[in-house]
């Protein structure tokens, strides 16, 4: 893409380049702030998704568009279980259930693990089936 960096049209905004970085940058801080003050994040967690992964497509060299960002699976923060709780369907510790966060899907959103519930509760179940029955 060529032109600026941040274009308008029609009451939506065009990003590209360094504004998708520094875009990703403003929400990530505002989470943090927001975190820190106790407040609900859940509402902006797909907008983070969809910045992060145009920030990421941009790094790899590609491009974005938001076909292509609308196409990909992210988590949309509607049942989403924090680290203890995680860690209680588990049955396992808190730092353990972090450990997990690659093969649970977790996001690190404000300086806290967040996951999905059916995510954990679908490892859980499959782990205690594995538990009892190993050579199935």
């Amino acid at each position: 893409m060529t032109g600026p960096p941040l274009q308008q049209s029609n009451g939506a905004f065009l990003t590209q380049g360094v504004a998708v970085r520094q875009a990703e940058y403003l929400i990530n801080l505002a989470l943090r702030v927001l975190h820190d003050h106790r407040k609900d994040v859940r509402e902006f967690l797909p907008l983070q998704a969809a910045v992060a992964n145009a920030h990421a497509d941009i790094r790899a060299g590609g491009h974005c568009d938001m076909e292509m960002v609308a196409r990909r699976p992210h988590w949309n923060g509607a049942d989403d279980i924090d680290t203890g709780e995680a860690a209680h369907i588990l049955g396992c510790s808190h730092r353990h259930a972090q450990r997990l966060h690659a093969d649970l899907d977790g996001h690190f959103v404000g300086g806290r693990w967040c996951f999905d519930r059916r995510t954990v509760e679908s490892y859980a179940a499959a782990r205690n089936r594995y538990r009892r029955n190993p050579a199935a």
